[in-house]
């Protein structure tokens, strides 16, 4: 082993030996019996360590643990500490607490495919130390006390494009990407205080502030400002935001940002699993391409904080199967009806490294947030279903992976109150829990997570084959198929093509796409045609309201799709009372509170007039401005009013929700 190469320690034993090794052994412990550790390792993703060391004593993150190998530098050592190594693989043996994230019901018995993976991946590649308790470590604790060579890169210097964003005040947004320890950080802080000299006015932020350690260390005059500070704030192109670790920043803030006026320093791994994945790429710069926003991209290739040795190799393949495959059609892509689907188990994924990198390469490659939890999740959870569309060749054309989704009927009415909020069953819990379609709860759900088809090969109907297929094999078994997905124009138009009609729209853009998530179903039984067409209906009326609210930002294209395939259901005075009752006693989210009293009270003027001013400013500012619990008494008050105003209408919430179903 070169000097230069990074080693692997497993070590093995009790409890409090292995806690206590790692810690003499370590510069840095993420230990899995605290999640606050966990988060806490993200904000020093940017930083190198000689060692680093993972307590597995409980359980096996797949995010943490893929991490942290980016973090040790050339010739430093990432530290496994668990019982004994090769229990990992064996359920009976090692219990993974985090396994319970991937439980819709703890019933289901989950495969343990992934720790065997990975415990045989570790074993195979056979170039790790093993210690326990009888082990001498004195050449191990001399690698902790040498000089850290990760700040040593004052060598460096800018490139071209970062010389051009110091020069040119019209380029609005530089993001500096490549791998850890490329040295994204110390020339983002070079390019500060490049800055600084030609007296820009500069703010460095960020969603925490220890990753702009970097910057500060080199520019000590400087300090770090929140960034939910600056969305208001009318900046110029004289003053320039700086954020490392980008995409630990949701992307609405980083439109907001945009908005200021100010130009924007950026740098991260974006193609990293942490925050929002790759998300930059394919979701903010086709933003800023939007806008008419200019920007540079500049991809350092070079890793100085390590070599790319076994070990990232290592980690790579275990956490990242087929990755860096990007496959293009090397021939014509062939008709869609030549081309063969069937379904895989994951028993066939492990049988086939091949096959598993294939599938895995196309999931990750093509959306903007993929995590190690779903090779997990791929892998593990018996309710997956994973259908493949191959060639002649056997190459696969494409990948549609869904899981089963059905919710106990006893679980049903705590969750339609808000009292319980079980793992899974993502689109039956939205239906009942933030839809009030308390009958959702009773169905049977397909949820497709993913329909994938190579970019060279898309626009042959090859997704249109892979769901008729998919439906016909699951028709027997299920009510509706769902999905769930950022909100665009080109998406709308794919699903419903297939027939597919939207019926909830989420009021917060989410973090990752900095889209707004819409859920799309589809029924293929014609008793449920009518149920699917009330619950549509009841999403019209809502986005009607939404439309010139929370939704204002959608462009005219999708509001348009949007209200396709549906018509506006007139709600009598009741359902609205029903529904405005349960928002009151939060049951329901503030963001849906306000478009039923918007709606309410313009359908319901007359009435809503004859409240007195003091219980109209409290209900509504409630819901409109989420007022604090304190408040709640004044709401009730308001509610108490309405009850005993229109008391013909609803005896009591219970007896209300069962005449809505």
């Amino acid at each position: 082993m070169k000097k230069s190469e990074r080693k692997l320690v497993i070590i093995e034993g009790e409890d409090s030996f292995v806690s206590s090794t790692l810690e003499k052994l370590c510069n840095f412990v993420v230990d899995e019996t605290n999640y606050k550790t966990i988060s806490k390792s993200y904000g020093h993703l940017g930083e190198g360590f000689n060692s680093v060391g993972y307590s597995a004593l409980q359980r096996v993150n797949p995010e943490v643990l893929s991490s942290l190998e980016g973090m040790v530098t050339s010739g430093g050592m990432l530290v496994i500490g668990t019982k004994k190594f090769e229990d990992l693989a064996d359920a009976k043996l090692f219990h993974d607490d985090d396994s319970l994230r991937y439980k819709s019901d703890r019933r289901i018995q989950l495969s343990n495919n992934y720790l065997k993976r990975l415990v045989n991946k570790i074993l195979e590649y056979g170039q790790f130390i093993r210690i326990d308790a009888r082990s001498d470590m004195d050449d191990l604790l001399k690698i902790k006390e040498r000089p850290n060579k990760d700040y040593d890169l004052g060598f460096l210097e800018l490139t071209d494009r970062m010389k051009e964003f110091l020069s040119d005040d019209y380029l609005k947004v530089l993001l500096v990407t490549g791998c850890r320890g490329s040295g994204k950080s110390t020339r983002l802080a070079f390019m500060v205080r490049e800055l600084a000299k030609k007296h820009y006015s500069i703010t460095v932020t960020g969603m925490i502030s220890h990753a702009a350690k970097k910057i500060l260390d080199y520019n000590p005059h400087m300090h770090f400002t929140g960034i939910d500070s600056l969305a208001t704030k009318e900046l110029s192109a004289r003053d320039v935001i700086v954020i490392d670790e980008v995409a630990s920043v949701p992307l609405p803030k980083l439109k907001e940002l945009v908005s200021t006026g100010a130009r924007l320093l950026l740098a991260g791994t974006t193609d990293g699993y942490e925050g929002t994945g790759s998300g930059i790429m394919l979701k903010f710069l086709p933003y800023l391409d939007m806008r008419g926003l200019s920007y540079r991209l500049n991809h350092l290739e070079t890793c100085f904080r390590h070599d790319d040795d076994a070990l990232g190799k290592l980690w790579k393949d275990i956490f990242r199967p087929g990755y860096s495959d990007n496959r293009t059609a090397a021939e014509p892509p062939a008709a869609a009806d030549s081309l063969q689907m069937k379904e895989i188990s994951s028993e066939d994924l492990m049988k086939s490294e091949k096959l598993l990198a294939d599938v895995y390469s196309l999931l990750s490659g093509s959306h903007y947030k993929t995590a190690p939890s779903d090779l997990r999740q791929l892998l593990d959870n018996p309710l997956n279903r994973l259908f493949i569309l191959t060639d002649e060749k056997d190459e696969i054309n494409g990948v549609l992976w869904g899981i089963c989704e059905e919710m106990k009927d006893s679980m049903v009415p705590e969750v339609f109150l808000n009292r319980r909020r079980p793992r899974g069953n993502l689109i039956p819990q939205t239906l009942v829990a933030h839809c009030g379609f308390k009958n959702a709860g009773f169905y049977r759900f397909f949820r497709i997570i993913r329909i994938v088809v190579p970019d060279s090969l898309r626009r042959n109907s090859y997704g249109t084959t892979m769901l008729r297929y998919a439906e016909k094999q699951l028709s027997d078994r299920t009510d509706f198929f769902g999905v769930s997905f950022g909100v665009a124009e080109d998406l709308l138009k794919f699903w419903q093509s297939n027939g597919y009609i939207p019926v909830k729209l989420g009021m917060k853009e989410d973090a990752a796409s900095g889209l707004f998530s819409v859920v799309m179903l589809k029924t293929l039984g014609r008793l449920k045609q009518d149920v699917l067409q009330e619950w549509r209906d009841a999403f019209i009326g809502e986005y009607l309201h939404s439309a010139c609210w929370q939704h204002r930002e959608l462009s005219p294209a999708v509001a348009v799709l949007l209200m396709k395939q549906g018509k506006s259901r007139e709600k009598a005075d009741g359902d609205y009372i029903r529904n405005l009752i349960s928002l009151s006693e939060g049951q329901r989210n503030p963001e849906q509170a306000l478009v039923h009293v918007t709606r309410w009270i313009s359908e319901n003027s007359d009435d809503w007039t004859k409240w007195p001013d003091e219980n109209q400013k409290a209900f509504i500012g409630y819901f409109v401005q989420h007022t604090e619990p304190e408040n709640r008494i004044a709401v009730e008050k308001a509610v108490d009013y309405m009850r005993g105003d229109m008391g013909k209408l609803i005896d009591d919430r219970d007896s209300g929700s069962k005449n809505a179903d």
